[in-house]
């Protein structure tokens, strides 16, 4: 048996380092993903600690909440339902509550409720409010305060989670069983839960982040003077942003301003329309075109780059990094439109 597992790795030995070498791929595998191996099992065999009492005083409040808010929907509702059925959801809003379904995607049971679709009914009725908080409660609850006390190993007390390097198709890590890379941080709730991870005593949790390292990459690949500029004078980007696009001095430029800089170069960045952005800004739609056609001026090498990646990708069906991993993209080419947009 195992004579066999070894005949049968070595023939895909030689036929795919052939392939590695023929796509130029060496450098990613042999200086990027073999070392990182050893380092990952270091990391999954460690683990990390929990500490337990605390998420259960988290999970009592987290019913307490959760049951203000299913009342406080119930008494818009004018009766209680179940607020986990899509179906009976969208006959109490649509149904009940005569919401307007013009512009809302259908679905087999009708209206959608998806969290994109009820977006749009936001401001219509203030059931909407309460259901947006009772999802992000609810998902807070059952995804990471009842489930992670139950993945901590009974022999170590910790939680060991799986990275795995070659699920996501950028080549980023992810980690599963338990997913340890997502626990949310924009609520209060979500912060204290992050809080629940600690370090044994004697030892600390120290946190790094990147400093607005998609827009740096941006800047050095385009090679966009006006953007590379902000970053060599170490300027805040946004706020940069925010002054060339409302004509004003850094020093000018209100909170406000900056907020809506940082959605345009994160979110035109990613290719975001003027419908996204006016619903991200508040914005009238036509105000959104306006900002996204000054934003583009503002940074023009980096959408000419950014025409340049995916023009070349329509004729190779893969886009590259700068270290030549590859993103196949067979679908830019797709003669379904909505397919090939999201290409």
């Amino acid at each position: 048996y195992s004579s066999e597992d070894v005949a049968i790795t070595y023939a895909l030995y030689k036929q795919l380092s052939r392939e590695i070498k023929e796509k130029k791929l060496e450098e990613v595998l042999y200086t990027i993903e073999m070392p990182l191996i050893e380092i990952l099992a270091k990391m999954e065999r460690a683990g990390i600690s929990l500490d337990a009492a605390r998420l259960a005083k988290m999970g009592t409040r987290a019913a307490k909440l959760l049951h203000t808010v299913e009342e406080k929907i119930y008494k818009f509702a004018g009766g209680s339902f179940n607020l986990d059925s899509p179906k009976q959801l969208t006959e109490v809003l649509f149904g009940k509550l005569k919401l307007a379904t013009k512009g809302i995607k259908k679905t087999k049971t009708g209206a959608s409720t998806a969290a994109t679709e009820l977006e749009k009914l936001q401001g219509r009725h203030p059931i909407i409010e309460p259901i947006f908080e009772y999802r992000e409660l609810a998902k807070l609850k059952s995804t990471y305060i009842d489930a992670l006390p139950k993945l901590v190993n009974e022999k170590t007390g910790r939680i060991h989670t799986s990275f795995n390097q070659v699920i996501a198709a950028t080549g980023r890590l992810s980690s599963s069983e338990p997913n340890v890379q997502n626990i949310p941080i924009r609520s209060s709730l979500g912060r204290e839960i992050r809080s629940a991870f600690v370090a044994d005593s004697g030892r600390a949790l120290i946190s790094f982040d990147y400093s607005q390292i998609d827009l740096r990459v941006a800047a050095h690949l385009s090679r966009d003077q006006n953007m590379a500029r902000a970053f060599l004078e170490n300027k805040d980007i946004h706020s940069i942003t925010a002054a060339r696009l409302f004509g004003k001095d850094e020093s000018e430029v209100t909170k406000e301003e900056r907020q809506q800089a940082k959605e345009a170069n994160f979110g035109v960045l990613y290719g975001i329309g003027a419908r996204g952005l006016s619903t991200r800004l508040g914005l009238p739609y036509e105000e959104a075109e306006d900002f996204i056609f000054r934003y583009k001026a503002v940074y023009p090498q980096v959408f000419l780059f950014l025409d340049t990646v995916i023009e070349t990708t329509r004729k190779i069906s893969y886009a590259e990094t700068l270290y030549g991993r590859r993103r196949h993209l067979p679908d830019i080419n797709s003669d379904s439109a909505v397919v090939r947009s999201a290409a």
